[in-house]
């Protein structure tokens, strides 16, 4: 199941003991795993090895957007590291990118983060960005396919635009995952939490989307191993549709 298996764990919890503990209990059911700032900075890169000694492929997503040469620096650092991902903001520039993909050699992905899933199109004007979502959306995967970068996250709302746009030469990788339950089995009553852009795993799927970045929905699941398990079992039979 590990190896065609879509989802990647984003592991935002608390302590490493504890992440270990939801790792065990999801064995042989997830081969990927995000980690994002507030663990690594806890923890740090001896986090990573254990995890990737254990097997897991880590996502390290903190979302580097910097000047060009301290974005070259630390991407030459995390390669030393031996992770599969990557994140950088594409907002950065075409120099950052650039300097970026340059110094990612090897087999590491850069992912590309367009707008974070908690802005919509009202949020996103106190930034002083006057276009929707999906059009800055559209201008900054137009400045990945520029640039190198191969991999770029967007909500499951703006991915079906991105594979007609790419094809596939872009690898999509989709957060702000939520699922239908029986109180909420409308699209529109999901679960937004801190995120503005929302879709459930079927539907970002549907879409295009190649990775599922989920956390809360199976972190704080009374039963962890069956809610990944059930997500997977959704995704396979959409797959056996097509």
């Amino acid at each position: 199941m590990k190896e065609n298996n879509p989802i990647i764990l984003a592991l935002d919890v608390q302590d490493l003991n504890q992440g270990l503990t939801l790792l065990k209990k999801l064995e042989g059911l997830i081969q990927k795993v995000k980690i994002g700032p507030g663990l690594f900075f806890q923890e740090g890169p001896l986090l990573l090895r254990q995890l990737q000694e254990k097997g897991f492929q880590v996502f390290l997503d903190l979302k580097l957007h910097d000047i060009p040469n301290t974005v070259s620096l630390a991407v030459r650092s995390a390669q030393k590291l031996g992770i599969w991902m990557l994140s950088i903001h594409l907002s950065g520039g075409r120099k950052m990118l650039k300097e970026a993909v340059k110094a990612a050699s090897g087999s590491l992905l850069l992912a590309g983060i367009t707008v974070l899933t908690s802005f919509d199109d009202q949020e996103i004007k106190t930034i002083g960005i006057l276009s929707p979502v999906v059009k800055q959306i559209e201008v900054l995967a137009g400045l990945a396919e520029e640039t190198g970068i191969r991999a770029i996250v967007a909500s499951p709302l703006e991915a079906a635009c991105l594979r007609k746009t790419w094809g596939e030469k872009m690898t999509i990788i989709t957060p702000g995952i939520r699922l239908l339950t029986e109180s909420k089995s409308e699209l529109s009553n999901l679960k937004q939490d801190d995120q503005a852009r929302v879709s459930t795993p079927l539907k970002a799927i549907q879409a295009g989307a190649n990775y599922l970045v989920i956390g809360r929905p199976i972190l704080e699941s009374s039963d962890p191993r069956a809610a990944v398990a059930s997500i997977f079992e959704e995704i396979q039979l959409e797959r056996m549709r097509k």
